[in-house]
């Protein structure tokens, strides 16, 4: 199932449900409480709380980057995947599910962002079905809250 998801979370669909109501701290993956620094919300639905800011070079939408991700459904607050307490994710901006890739942009290394992301720019009207265990796979029109630490940046080559 996690290598299902992890290439989920990769994957992107196309925006827009019933977002969360503003709160003033956020459960870290390790269970820390971390007060919220700003609330917004996108065009597109997706409500990223500010948690902490970080240091160095900004996350653009050509970069690659490594990071931390924690998501549950937005529904029960079951998990859907983690990387901590592993490995991180180590991808380019572009193969980021919309919703992610949106609510991440703008971030520094060092940063962290709680995001909700409505179904519309996750995993869409079919969801991601496992080919294998339909158990496993991603429902249909599922919310998401994602807990993204981001470490760092790569910024890709110059070109002349």
């Amino acid at each position: 199932m996690i290598e299902a998801l992890s290439a989920a979370v990769l994957i992107g669909v196309a925006a827009g449900c019933h977002a969360p109501k503003a709160e003033s701290t956020v459960r870290a993956p390790d269970q820390r409480v971390m007060p919220v620094l700003k609330t917004w919300r996108l065009d597109n639905g997706v409500v990223i709380d500010e948690v902490r800011l970080g240091e160095g070079d900004v996350l653009d939408r050509n970069d690659r980057l490594i990071a931390h991700v924690h998501g549950t459904y937005a529904s029960d607050g079951r998990l859907a995947h983690s990387t901590f307490g592993g490995r991180p994710l180590d991808t380019e901006m572009m193969r980021l599910i919309p919703g992610v890739r949106a609510g991440v942009e703008g971030m520094r290394p060092g940063g962290i962002r709680r995001l909700w992301v409505p179904w519309q720019e996750a995993y869409g009207m079919t969801g991601r079905p496992h080919p294998d265990n339909p158990a496993e796979g991603i429902p249909p029109q599922a919310d998401f809250v994602f807990y993204i630490e981001l470490i760092d940046v790569f910024k890709p080559p110059a070109r002349d």
